[in-house]
């Protein structure tokens, strides 16, 4: 999988003395409230800190930045000051652009197959549309409550997705059940977490956010497309 699906798929963790248990009931009330209250959202932006831990490396790397979520399905990603990486994702396709390197990447998603589709169905986890379509994706475990958060696990459905992602694990505010981190877990022992903090909720978010127009230098590559040449826009 390309690093940079890898860096976008994470849109879902901690460490301490211990978590709560819960009874099957709570339990069941955290996740249906939790539920509630992301398929009430339209817009949602934050600022994040994003961390990437790879087996090669003796020391994670990070990166500042900011999203922008609108529902049911569209984002945008800026890593970096200035931003280093920016992400678009519309309906059908996501874009990957590179401004120092002057380089982009397309994906149609209407067009990715086998692992790569799978896995990028999931990418919504973090903002489930119904429950439905949540479980359909997924295995879903309440790991428990430790210091005002909560911790929903999510194993991939599909064995295809599993090969490259194992788990996607999600962290929420148990005062406002709004998103607090994600962390995807990949099949290649690497790990993706973004912390979110500033969050806004259903407030106006421009609709130049949501498109993103490439300088003319720009090369733009169709990843999903390996027959395809590179192209300028």
């Amino acid at each position: 999988m390309a690093q940079g699906i890898k860096r976008v798929l994470a849109l879902g963790l901690f460490v301490c003395c211990g978590c709560l248990a819960v009874s099957k009931a709570n339990e069941a009330a955290f996740f249906d409230r939790w539920l509630q209250v992301q398929t009430n959202i339209q817009t949602w932006s934050a600022d994040l800190r994003q961390t990437r831990s790879l087996k090669a490396l003796t020391h994670p790397l990070r990166s500042e930045g900011k999203m922008w979520y609108v529902a049911p399905r569209r984002f945008r990603w800026e890593l970096g000051h200035p931003p280093e990486t920016i992400v678009v994702r519309e309906e059908a396709k996501m874009l990957l652009y590179y401004p120092a390197l002057k380089r982009a990447e397309q994906y149609n998603l209407e067009q990715a197959e086998g692992p790569m589709k799978e896995t990028l169905t999931l990418m919504e986890g973090g903002f489930p549309q119904s429950r439905a379509d949540m479980e359909q994706k997924f295995l879903i475990k309440f790991s428990g409550l430790t210091n005002g958060l909560g911790l929903l696990s999510l194993q991939p459905r599909s064995l295809a997705a599993r090969r490259l992602m194992s788990r996607f694990d999600i962290w929420f505010s148990t005062n406002t059940y709004l998103l607090n981190a994600t962390e995807l877990f990949f099949a290649d022992g690497s790990a993706l977490r973004n912390d979110f903090f500033n969050h806004q909720t259903n407030q106006p978010i421009s609709t130049n956010l949501m498109t993103l127009t490439l300088p003319a230098e720009v090369q733009l590559t169709t990843p999903l497309q390996p027959s395809a040449n590179a192209k300028r826009r």
